[in-house]
């Protein structure tokens, strides 16, 4: 028992802090600011609206926290709702705070247990990212290493909040940090296991298609590869069959298209300084060493960043870049592969990455 309190106390200790920072992202991704409008701004996706499948598509269609909300708020007793409401309308501070927040304190339960569901999905998006690195990145894995690790993925979160953010956010990062993390980790059953989830929270789930096929014909047989891929391609068309059957009779349409209303403009005024420095900078360090980078890496940045930049210049903003969060995993670890083989190389040693 002794022999494994050190070891208790460094788990507690690593969850604790990874809870805490993630506390402090969540809020900011909540909160309403000058250039953020948090979670309940826009009038097609309102937080009540999501919860109860009302909102417009496609956003509607997102499903997999608002309905966990649901669930979670129609098993929970009326009174234990009704003691959160009478408890922030009982308190002048709080209410105050939620009015910020442009939240009602009537939904203060869903508010809840949304914000629980979006923490954890942050601090489990962090662990596995962390996690995904050191098995792709030529890094002794330690808890100190993955903890400074999470922490650095959490920390680079906040400049991706603008514009809006969205109840689907927080799960979409976790469900692509575990599924790069499975891949890289050669657990095939469980990345498929987990593909229904990641179509139900998002469609660019489909962007997992290509990547579960490339790694399992490179990790495996041509034949488990092919098997990979159809039972991926019936899983995605059948999640999306339904939820286009459930949502038909929702307001919207499928897409939104901002070529000329937003994006035309914003090429046609110039980059600005603060998104061409970090876009070069990032482009720079992923590129560096690029033979060299773990094939998962490789195939999991091929797959996501190039078809979501494309599908941003029709369907969404190319400067919102929340709209590329599923490539954060894989574009973090490269960068982190980076770094660490420029250090190595100013060291003097070598260094062989994980393939």
């Amino acid at each position: 028992m002794n022999r494994r309190f050190p070891s208790v106390c460094a788990a507690f200790g690593y969850w604790a802090v990874l809870v805490l920072f993630g506390t402090f992202v969540l809020f900011v991704f909540v909160r309403h600011g000058e250039f953020h409008a948090g979670i309940n701004s826009y009038d097609r996706s309102r937080f009540t609206d999501m919860v109860l499948g009302t909102a417009h598509k496609p956003y509607v269609q997102r499903l997999l926290l608002p309905r966990t909300v649901l669930i979670v708020a129609a098993l929970t007793p009326s009174e234990v709702s009704e003691a959160c409401t009478r408890f922030v309308e009982n308190r002048p501070n709080l209410e105050i705070a939620l009015q910020f927040l442009r939240w009602k304190p009537v939904d203060a339960y869903l508010y809840l247990v949304a914000g629980a569901l979006m923490l954890l999905s942050l601090v489990l998006f962090a662990h596995y990212t962390a996690k995904m690195t050191l098995r792709t990145v030529p890094l002794r894995e330690t808890t100190p290493s993955r903890l400074a690790l999470a922490l650095l993925a959490l920390l680079c979160l906040p400049p991706f909040f603008r514009y809006i953010s969205y109840l689907y956010d927080p799960p979409q990062l976790f469900l692509f940090a575990l599924s790069f993390y499975l891949m890289a980790s050669g657990k095939r059953k469980e990345f498929l296991i987990l593909f229904p989830f990641c179509c139900l929270n998002k469609e660019t789930a489909i962007l997992l298609i290509p990547f579960g096929f490339l790694c399992a014909r490179r990790s495996g047989s041509s034949r488990e590869a092919w098997r990979m891929l159809g039972g991926q391609v019936l899983i995605y068309a059948a999640v999306r069959a339904w939820l286009m059957w459930e949502f038909r009779s929702a307001p919207g349409s499928a897409f939104e298209f901002h070529l000329m209303d937003h994006n035309a403009g914003f090429f046609a005024d110039g980059w600005p300084f603060v998104f061409l420095v970090p876009f070069l900078l990032v482009a720079t360090l992923v590129a560096l060493g690029w033979r060299e980078k773990a094939y998962v890496l490789k195939a999991g940045f091929l797959c996501t960043l190039p078809p979501l930049v494309v599908a941003a210049f029709f369907l969404g903003f190319v400067d919102e870049w929340r709209g590329y969060y599923e490539a954060f995993p894989p574009v973090f670890a490269m960068i982190v592969d980076t770094v660490s083989r420029l250090n190595a190389s100013l060291r003097g040693h070598g260094t062989s990455a994980p393939q």
